[in-house]
């Protein structure tokens, strides 16, 4: 294809590569990635969301820091909930919603509702509730506006259902669930206990489910993990992801305190080609950053029309390109930069007494930062680099990176690749689910920034 750069077939070794076998790197969710962000000076937020203009829509992502149980496989920032928090930290949300909503222009609509975590249905059917009213009284939906909401298998009880159930009479659900590691004890799961959420969320009224798989867990051998995907794809989930797992005892004490082993990349290669086979045979698609699909998915018709987006909540539509964060360490994203919430919980809530948006540090958004941006998109999304099509929305800036895209494409390390078979018809080859991470090493080569890679302030996490 004229104007592309594809991933070379026949990998060169090369030591200038990062390679995806080294030290972790926090789940992607947006270039420049959050331990490159830099202090943000108070305000700059709600500067940016009001010079947006008027008419379009947006998203809103609500962080709930907080788990009944902290499972040892996650390096997520959360915490278990003291007397009252789950109170107060819903009425913080409700006053933090009111401040963007005074921020964003009139006529703002709000086409995606995503409450993250942690664990948000622990909020329980009354505050989230409440708290969607609140969000579409004062940002009317879209005509295909939803409601995205993560949950763990292991703590599907009646009221996260009856919380799911709420939600789902004011817009479509959908259900992103965590599966984690198998065990039926210790924030793990059994396989019947699997099914058995995937069926009770269809009961609950979701309108679609995702199943996460974390690939690479130390305990979780081939033929264990086919038997479990197997369960799985019986109860015919809309999607199914395989994430690579985290080992950042670095980053998590619960991790440091098990002294988990590290995850193993070729355990991961190999339950990708695994799930590939299962899930092709069963019918489903497969789309980048790891996901598959069934046919007449919206991803299917997102990458047909280039609109496929990955961030915190993995590969999705690209609905918005604002995002309001909400919580906790939660990240905004906007035209005009990015921005980060305090991670402290109790330092957040101060900043929304305040009477301001929260953010604390980010990075404006620059020409450059853009490009990088999105040669990590589409290397996620797309898995190849088109010059010609980075040109047309970055002019010739994009043009004079794709002799050096190319090279280091061609020296990516041999496993780290697997040819694309997808639905676009597409030459090239794409990342797998475990070398995500290779994509925005990338970028940051092409274009590195200040703070990468280096230690994060104390007491904050770099990423959701």
């Amino acid at each position: 294809m004229a104007g592309s750069v594809q991933i070379d077939a026949a990998p060169q070794a090369d030591q200038g590569w990062p390679t995806c076998v080294g030290p972790p790197v926090p789940r992607y969710a947006c270039y420049p990635t959050p331990d490159a962000f830099q202090p943000l000076d108070p305000g700059t937020l709600d500067a940016w969301m009001m010079a947006l203009p008027a008419g379009g829509t947006v998203g809103l992502y609500v962080h709930v820091p907080f788990c009944r149980r902290l499972c040892w496989w996650c390096a997520c920032r959360a915490e278990r909930p003291a007397p009252g928090a789950l109170g107060s930290l819903a009425a913080t949300v409700m006053r933090e919603l009111a401040l963007a909503v005074r921020a964003l222009p009139p006529d703002t609509a709000l086409a995606r509702l995503h409450l993250g975590g942690g664990t948000p249905l622990m909020l329980g059917a009354d505050r989230l509730s409440a708290l969607a009213d609140a969000a579409l009284l004062a940002l009317p939906p879209t005509a295909d506006g939803e409601i995205v909401v993560e949950a763990a298998a292991f703590d599907l009880d009646a009221p996260a259902l009856a919380a799911v159930s709420a939600l789902a009479t004011r817009l479509p659900v959908s259900v992103v669930l965590g599966l984690g590691a198998l065990g039926g004890r210790d924030g793990t799961t059994t396989r019947r206990e699997e099914v058995a959420a995937v069926e009770a969320l269809r009961k609950a009224g979701a309108t679609g489910v995702t199943v996460e798989f974390l690939a690479g867990l130390p305990a979780d051998g081939p033929m264990e993990f086919e038997a479990r995907l197997a369960a799985i794809v019986e109860t015919r989930p809309e999607r199914i992801v395989l994430t690579p797992w985290c080992h950042a005892p670095d980053r998590s004490r619960r991790q440091a305190h098990r002294r988990v082993a590290p995850a193993q990349p070729l355990l991961a290669g190999a339950q990708t080609k695994i799930a590939d086979l299962l899930l092709r045979t069963h019918g489903y698609l497969r789309l980048g950053g790891g996901t598959w699909v069934k046919p007449g998915d919206a991803l299917l018709a997102a990458a047909a029309s280039d609109r496929l987006d990955w961030g915190f909540d993995g590969l999705s539509v690209r609905v918005s390109d604002r995002l309001i964060g909400l919580g906790p360490s939660a990240i905004s994203r906007l035209p005009n930069g990015l921005a980060q919430n305090p991670s402290a919980t109790a330092l957040w809530r101060r900043s929304v007494a305040a009477g301001r948006m929260t953010a604390w540090r980010g990075l404006p958004a620059t020409p450059e930062r853009r490009l990088a941006a999105d040669i990590v998109n589409d290397l996620v999304c797309r898995g190849r680099v088109e010059i010609d099509r980075l040109v047309r929305r970055h002019g010739a800036r994009a043009s004079a990176l794709a002799q050096p895209v190319r090279r280091l494409m061609q020296r990516a390390p041999d496993g780290a690749m697997v040819p694309l078979a997808g639905v676009t018809g597409a030459p090239g080859f794409m990342l797998t689910c475990s070398c995500l991470d290779c994509a925005q090493r990338c970028a940051r080569m092409l274009l590195p920034e200040k703070g990468h890679d280096t230690p994060k302030p104390a007491g904050q996490d770099a990423a959701h």
